[in-house]
């Protein structure tokens, strides 16, 4: 997710924002994002302290659209650890939950949205995932998740926009959350597109250059 977005995501936050640098396909296909996204995670546990003066116990994982995907892989990763690493949160917005969605099925009551279209969706995940089986792991779809890792998952809010072809995929996940145990709220805006978090800009403070303004 953009420094831009990542900032109207936690304007008022009281907290340290890590973002990471993760590796882009196609040069670096699936896993390459996921792992960089574990490395960084472990970093800030083992160093956040010294290097950032954070609680390390208290961390939790967020993303928005692809960066929303590595952040739910990374939290059901994150219990599957020796030894594990209980995040306390997941923050989500629109984010890729289903990598085995298609226009035939939870991308149909969307097809026709602006801009993330299927065919660019399926453009995107072609550069991402170079070889088709891999779509059907977990770590690539996390709703696919064993049972067992989808109830370690922590509280979840996201965030979904109703004019999106990713949104029957958000839905479906914080249902599948919720059937596991897990505390999920999701919000549905009304209208909005996979663009939402790119036209806010009520909340940017008046301090920021004109230029920093969508």
């Amino acid at each position: 997710m953009g420094i831009l977005l990542m900032d109207f995501c936690f304007l008022g936050a009281k907290c340290v924002v890590v973002t990471a640098e993760y590796r882009l396909a196609p040069e670096n296909p699936f896993p390459a994002a996921v792992d960089d996204a574990v490395t960084a995670l472990k970093w800030v546990v083992d160093f956040g302290k010294e290097e950032l003066g954070v609680n390390p116990t208290k961390v939790a994982v967020g993303g928005s659209s692809s960066g929303g995907n590595l952040a739910t892989v990374l939290s059901l990763l994150a219990s599957t650890f020796t030894p594990s690493i209980p995040l306390t949160f997941l923050l989500l917005t629109i984010p890729v939950i289903d990598q085995t969605a298609t226009a035939e099925t939870s991308w149909s009551s969307n097809a026709n949205a602006p801009w993330l279209t299927p065919a660019r969706m399926t453009w995107y995940r072609d550069m991402y995932l170079t070889h088709p089986e891999d779509s059907k792991k977990w770590t690539a779809s996390p709703n696919l998740a064993p049972k067992e890792i989808l109830a370690k998952s922590p509280s979840v809010w996201m965030g979904v926009s109703e004019c999106d072809i990713l949104f029957e995929e958000g839905k479906a996940y914080a249902e599948l959350l919720r059937g596991n145990g897990v505390e999920v709220e999701c919000v549905v805006y009304p209208g909005s597109t996979h663009s939402i978090l790119s036209l806010d800009g009520k909340s940017l403070p008046t301090s920021w250059p004109q230029s920093n303004k969508p």
